[in-house]
């Protein structure tokens, strides 16, 4: 998955334990058999991409207010 991120020009994710059941779960719904669905998967991932890019910017100290 981060070889795909980083391919694409985004920042490497790792999944925080507090979000592992989240993330496992988000995974059971996109490969189930009957009906399955992404979109739990891929707004998980977004929503951890978004975290990494703030932590750049805080390690970075770059304003995020502009």
């Amino acid at each position: 998955m981060n070889l795909i991120l980083v391919n694409n020009g985004y920042q490497i994710i790792s999944i925080p334990p507090v979000l592992r059941i989240e993330y496992i779960n988000a995974l059971h719904l996109a490969q189930k058999s009957k009906n399955p669905s992404d979109k739990a998967f891929f707004q998980l991932i977004a929503e951890c991409e978004i975290e990494a890019q703030k932590d750049y910017c805080r390690m970075f100290r770059i304003d995020l207010q502009k």
